[in-house]
């Protein structure tokens, strides 16, 4: 299963979806997760 974490700082979810920079991107496999990427949000709302 691959899961997408909204994070603007690359160190913390930040939890306003649409507002985040990017999202780390994480596969998990024998129940542990395994970090894949950085993926930049293409649809994120300026403030």
């Amino acid at each position: 299963m691959r899961i997408a974490i909204s994070t603007n700082n690359r160190e913390t979810i930040f939890s306003i979806t649409g507002q985040a920079k990017e999202f780390a991107i994480y596969d998990i496999e024998n129940k542990a997760a395994v970090f894949i990427e950085f993926r930049e949000n293409p649809h994120k709302h300026e403030d």
